[in-house]
């Protein structure tokens, strides 16, 4: 039928390594994936031990995602040039380019003349238009012209914070974090309303900015703005969720040191609803940039 997305599963080498079978055990199984759609075809690469293992299945393909935690840029570049696939997206970046993904970029123009996408949190790629255009890495959403209210923008805020910790903190499903999200908007909704903090604003305990240790007589409750309304829908506009989530990691880098305060790589983490690896390329970027952001491990 029309619109239909077929997915298929194919199993790569990735886990015949014998450390990984000792490991994982003798059942365990690696996997790629082949996503099929009207008139464009996929294939994401799984954990492989070559990106040669990807001949048959990304034969003839519109794009290539790959991952970059157990291969190398030359490698995957070449394989990309030689089955002529016009379209790499690089995800699951492994630590060796992890703070620097831009080198990734850098050993594919020597190998690779297509559409290379590096993936970072929130990334979105345009699959109607795999054959239209030479990129498909689609442009940061528009500003919604539905006007939503400063206390709708403050629960949301908070909700996702809490959302976040459950899943990433407590490693609960997204299914159950959401239940006891809800159950908690219920009791705690008359404590919430009472709270003084100005919309776009939450409140959050930190480490002292003078006693970095941890102790808990070392903590200390601080407002700190996620969303600063329409100055943020400005920056979002004209540089995208990238420049946004920077933007604000410094906003909230001054106003915890204003108030006594330091953050940690994980609170911007819950607090940006991003990864701590994507917060850590964040900070190496600002530094980089002339922006300095120390967080409690880095002044210990």
């Amino acid at each position: 039928k029309e619109g239909l997305l077929r997915v298929s599963f194919f199993q790569t080498r990735h886990l015949e390594r014998p450390d990984l079978k000792t490991q994982f055990g003798r059942k365990a199984a690696a996997c790629g994936m082949v996503f099929k759609g009207t008139d464009w075809r996929a294939v994401y690469s799984g954990d492989l031990a070559s990106p040669q293992e990807l001949s048959v299945p990304a034969k003839g393909c519109d794009l290539l995602i790959h991952e970059m935690a157990h291969t190398s840029p030359e490698a995957v570049a070449e394989f990309a040039t030689s089955a002529k696939i016009p379209h790499v997206l690089i995800t699951h970046i492994g630590a060796g380019f992890d703070q620097s993904p831009g080198k990734i970029a850098d050993v594919f123009s020597k190998y690779y003349s297509g559409d290379l996408i590096v993936a970072e949190d929130g990334t979105r790629v345009q699959l109607s238009k795999i054959r239209k255009n030479k990129t498909i890495l689609a442009q940061p959403e528009p500003v919604s012209p539905v006007k939503i209210s400063a206390d709708h923008r403050q629960a949301a805020a908070l909700s996702a914070v809490f959302l976040n910790t459950l899943q990433q903190d407590f490693f609960l499903p997204s299914g159950t974090a959401g239940q006891i999200l809800q159950a908690a908007e219920s009791l705690l909704q008359p404590v919430l309303a009472a709270k003084t903090v100005q919309p776009g604003q939450v409140r959050i305990t930190l480490n002292r900015l003078d006693s970095p240790s941890g102790a808990e007589n070392g903590k200390i409750d601080v407002t700190l703005t996620l969303d600063a309304g329409s100055q943020d829908t400005a920056i979002k506009s004209q540089g995208g969720p990238t420049a946004l989530r920077r933007k604000r990691i410094i906003r909230l880098y001054h106003e915890a040191q204003q108030q006594g305060g330091v953050l940690t790589q994980e609170d911007l983490a819950r607090l940006l609803n991003a990864s701590v690896r994507t917060i850590r390329r964040d900070l190496t970027a600002l530094s980089a940039a002339g922006y300095p952001v120390k967080t409690l491990g880095q002044m210990k």
